[in-house]
């Protein structure tokens, strides 16, 4: 039976036990610990907590905002360190490239690490991986559930997605 996640638990409890973000942020919330990041992120504040029983902060400087408006994006338009995936991108790249537009890997990662490159170059790296043969990419940790249904389908081919949910559903009140 999974504990209840206070600051009580034992740090081995809360590591073997899955955890919503939702309860991670709740529980950095009542305790003033830093809120922002993934859920990995979340995750090792908190086991920091329950053993130090401190909260570890660290000092980033502000960034500069880069001043690209949204709405008007174009393929001139230079990717900065504070360019999010969001609507105005997924609207912006389904204009050009079409509904067959999705942010797979490629994008983000381009997006992510090719500041001063422009969204044209972008399009551009999109096109020439939507022409490679498609291979099993790694799902990235944060994506517990995806990475769940992936190991669910190669263990049991041939079942359905309920099935998969089904034990995803039963796994997670489980420890792990």
């Amino acid at each position: 039976m999974k504990p209840k996640l206070n600051k009580h638990i034992s740090p081995d409890d809360f590591i073997s036990h899955y955890w919503l973000k939702r309860e991670l942020l709740n529980f950095c919330r009542k305790r003033s610990i830093p809120q922002q990041g993934s859920k990995q992120e979340l995750t090792k504040r908190i086991e920091q907590f329950l053993i130090t029983g401190t909260i570890k902060t660290t000092h980033k400087a502000p960034q500069k905002s880069s001043g690209f408006d949204l709405n008007h994006l174009t393929r001139n338009t230079r990717i900065t360190h504070d360019m999010k995936l969001g609507t105005h991108l997924r609207v912006f790249f389904m204009k050009e490239i079409g509904p067959q537009f999705h942010f797979n890997k490629t994008i983000r990662e381009f997006i992510k690490h090719q500041q001063g490159k422009t969204l044209g170059d972008a399009i551009a790296a999109w096109y020439q991986n939507a022409k490679k043969p498609k291979k099993l990419t790694s799902i990235e940790p944060q994506f517990e559930y995806n990475r769940h249904i992936r190991d669910y389908f190669k263990k049991h081919p041939g079942t359905k997605l309920s099935d998969a949910i089904l034990e995803w559903k039963k796994n997670k009140k489980m420890k792990r």
